[in-house]
């Protein structure tokens, strides 16, 4: 008996992993596309992607301080314990294969950290280069925060956190929080 429980976890373990992943990827994807989508609203098309995520910070008494929102303390926690598992990462390729962004002129590929280095020592312009951090949810997936940083220059950025909400089955920015500018 203990070895068909072994072998049907096993199954179910690799049947649902995949979908699970897929399900994860597919929120990245929309998250991605919310807030690309959202910076770009404004008319820039002269934007550069870095393809690192950066770990996502949030502090629930920070964001109640500056918030207009009125966020039950539950989905504020869980939103700053999956902050403390965050980390910095790759942007999944599937995330940046989009044709959505055509009228971006440099999103066909995304910037490493030394291409965007190389790119400002290069340039004698400013630069718009967008880092978006790891999306980071509470446990029913419905809420999420995502923080982006733009750098013009070396030395010169500016930045600011989005706290989102899925409402019928699509993400929506409740609020921009936490700006910041160096």
């Amino acid at each position: 008996m203990c070895n068909k429980m072994k072998v049907l976890k096993s199954i179910l373990f690799c049947f649902f992993l995949p979908i699970m992943s897929f399900g994860q990827v597919n929120t990245q994807v929309e998250i991605f596309e919310k807030v690309i989508y959202f910076e770009t609203e404004k008319g820039s098309t002269n934007l550069y992607i870095q393809c690192e995520e950066f770990k996502t910070f949030f502090n629930k008494a920070e964001f109640k301080e500056g918030s207009s929102l009125q966020v039950p303390d539950s989905i504020l926690n869980e939103l700053e314990n999956s902050s403390k598992k965050s980390f910095d990462t790759i942007w999944d390729l599937k995330v940046l294969r989009t044709n959505e962004y055509h009228n971006l002129h440099h999103l066909e590929k995304c910037l490493t950290k030394n291409e965007v280095i190389d790119l400002f020592n290069s340039s004698k312009n400013r630069q718009s280069v967008l880092s978006i951090s790891q999306p980071i949810f509470d446990s029913t997936f419905e809420h999420c925060v995502v923080s982006i940083t733009y750098s013009t220059f070396i030395g010169s950025a500016n930045g600011r956190s989005y706290f989102l909400k899925k409402i019928y089955g699509k993400w929506i920015v409740i609020e921009t929080f936490g700006i910041w500018f160096s």
